[in-house]
């Protein structure tokens, strides 16, 4: 029951996903098959990891923990290198400004 439940969340979550790159204005509004494309590629990636864990029935634990804990370590140093290279990048608002 707790595995359906993470299950419908995550597929909560990349629909979520593909809602908010609608309307970040990422996915051009005009295009009525780009703004469909967004959620629904996202809830197919959901759908696509939820069946390659249910295809793979026998998943060793240390390959698992492997693979989150590589994860937060990545996240971690993508934070920390944004945050080193804040003073060097230049102002977000000079950028919207040449953008349009």
């Amino acid at each position: 029951m707790a595995l359906l439940i993470l299950r419908l969340i995550l597929i909560m979550v990349a629909s979520a996903i593909g809602v908010s790159l609608i309307k970040s204005n990422v996915v051009p509004v005009d295009n009525v098959l780009m703004l469909w494309t967004a959620p629904l590629g996202m809830i197919a990636l959901a759908l696509t990891l939820i069946a390659g864990d249910i295809l793979i029935r026998r998943k060793q634990l240390d390959v698992i923990s492997s693979v989150y804990f590589g994860l937060i370590v990545g996240m971690f140093l993508a934070y920390v290198a944004g945050l080193a290279l804040t003073p060097v990048l230049p102002d977000n608002r000079d950028v919207r400004n040449i953008v349009n």
